[in-house]
């Protein structure tokens, strides 16, 4: 992409790898896209999570309640910011946080609960800040994976050479600032591709009752970030697949819940149980997403996921191939 080889040579001509003014364009124009005031960028999701928390005095002692059924990073993020993640279940159809487990697992010491939109779709927002409402909670979204489907500090430093708290370095740096600058530029288009292209697989997937599509929330406007199933046989699938020359994906095996990263946590965080991403870790399969497919190219994955049960669009036009 010739406006990435420009933003990386007009970073290494101004030596501005550090904060600067490409970090400030990137941070205005990604309030922007999002309808926003403020933008604060950092060097990862997970520094952002932890960041956030610990700006909202949330640490030690605390509780954040977390999806089961997520990356782990999202869980990762709370203990780097000192506090406990407790984990809830998901909603069967659509692997989002489900507030009413949410409730389930509040305590005394629950100080925020983290809503992650999942595959580039929105949990269901409402219900989460009521929630939030009635027992005072903090809420933060992970968003990492649905740019467009909806809705910091350096060092804690004040100045230079005052130090005021003990912070931490997740600034995000020049050159980045800059490739994303660019690629927030084609954002729009590649999500307005993959949903055409989610469109497609809707089409030509009739689900069965060991073959289910994602469910899109009423009323949301998800950007596939990823087009994940659920399917019973995963593992013969899988091999199916990549016999075909079809790459696959698994998000997210096991379930966060029970990661050995977790055993040191209290068992009140850890149930001994969440069916429902439990049921998601076993099953869940991404089949190929990316804004430069083609209808064609889904047919074809969907003709080797299933041969037998395939349903054949009309005209298969060629979607948009914007490169991501």
């Amino acid at each position: 992409m010739p406006e990435l080889r420009e933003a990386f040579e007009r970073v290494v001509g101004s030596s501005g790898f550090i904060l600067g003014t490409e970090v400030e364009a990137f941070e205005d124009e990604f309030a922007a896209f999002c309808g926003v005031e403020h933008c604060v960028g950092v060097a990862s999701g997970t520094a952002a999570i932890g960041l956030a928390l610990r700006a909202a005095g949330i640490g030690a002692g605390d509780e954040v309640i977390v999806p089961g059924h997520t990356f782990i990073a999202s869980a990762l993020g709370v203990l780097h910011a000192g506090a406990t993640p407790v984990f809830a279940d998901v909603e069967d159809d659509t692997g989002l946080l489900d507030p009413r487990s949410a409730a389930e697992v509040i305590t005394p010491r629950t100080a925020a609960v983290m809503a992650v939109h999942l595959y580039g779709q929105v949990c269901d927002m409402r219900l989460v800040r009521e929630l939030a409402r009635r027992h005072g909670l903090f809420v933060l979204e992970d968003a990492a994976q649905a740019h467009g489907a909806a809705d910091g500090g350096h060092l804690g430093q004040r100045c230079k050479g005052d130090h005021v708290s003990v912070g931490a370095n997740e600034r995000l740096d020049g050159l980045q600032a800059a490739f994303l600058r660019v690629k927030l530029s084609r954002l729009h288009g590649w999500n307005q591709s993959r949903r055409s292209l989610a469109r497609a697989y809707d089409k030509l997937i009739r689900p069965t009752p060991s073959t289910r599509i994602l469910s899109e929330r009423p009323g949301s406007r998800s950007v596939y970030h990823l087009y994940p199933i659920r399917i019973e046989d995963r593992d013969t699938i899988v091999r199916r697949l990549n016999s075909a020359r079809i790459a696959t994906a698994v998000h997210y095996d096991p379930a966060v819940h029970r990661h050995p990263a977790f055993d040191d946590l209290p068992a009140a965080s850890r149930p001994i149980s969440l069916p429902v991403a439990d049921a998601w870790a076993a099953e869940e399969l991404s089949l190929p997403m990316a804004a430069e497919l083609t209808v064609e190219e889904v047919r074809m994955v969907v003709q080797s996921l299933s041969p037998q049960n395939v349903a054949i669009l009309a005209s298969p036009d060629r979607a948009s191939s914007v490169a991501r």
